[in-house]
């Protein structure tokens, strides 16, 4: 936010936040997966969202890289 204001435009967004309970999915209950959920894609898609309503406003390309993690590769009993 701060390069904004003094810039006033929003180069690049990297969207890296991720949670995981660490619990089975067995034992994982509605709200946990919510909170997960909540982080992993409403908050990506959220700042995404907003980086590309600024630079429609400003008029300027931006880019946005998504960083996933090795997990979403590897099977697991967990989440």
């Amino acid at each position: 936010v701060g390069g904004i204001a003094r810039s006033g435009w929003l180069l690049g967004l990297v969207n890296a936040a991720g949670i995981a309970s660490g619990a089975s999915v067995l034992d994982t209950n509605a709200a946990e997966f919510r909170r997960m959920a909540e982080v992993n894609l409403i908050g990506s898609f959220t700042a995404a969202r907003a980086a590309a309503r600024h630079w429609v406003e400003v008029g300027l390309p931006g880019a946005i890289v998504n960083i996933s993690t090795a997990w979403a590769f590897e099977p697991s009993a967990t989440l």
